[in-house]
């Protein structure tokens, strides 16, 4: 591969980079490679996805996450002891 070339192509994975992060940092660190991949897609850039995860990787940008923690078990408002 030519010198220009790679270096453009290294630019164009730079500017989405920051793109990545901008989105990344919008989800509160919350959106993974498939939703970030999907924000893009929606925006209009033309982007493959394996490109979007291989570039996430590379940089260590990764989602997370957020469950609700809950209980199953509630206790009765009137409980009702076993007789012995």
């Amino acid at each position: 591969m030519s010198r220009p070339a790679r270096t453009v192509r290294e630019r164009a994975e730079e500017v989405l980079v920051g793109e990545i992060r901008v989105l990344h940092a919008g989800s509160r660190g919350a959106y993974g490679a498939p939703r970030i991949h999907a924000v893009l897609r929606r925006a209009g850039r033309a982007v493959n996805s394996k490109k979007v995860e291989r570039l996430m990787r590379k940089h260590r940008i990764a989602g997370i996450t957020r469950r609700r923690r809950r209980g199953l078990t509630r206790q009765a408002k009137r409980a009702v002891f076993a007789s012995t």
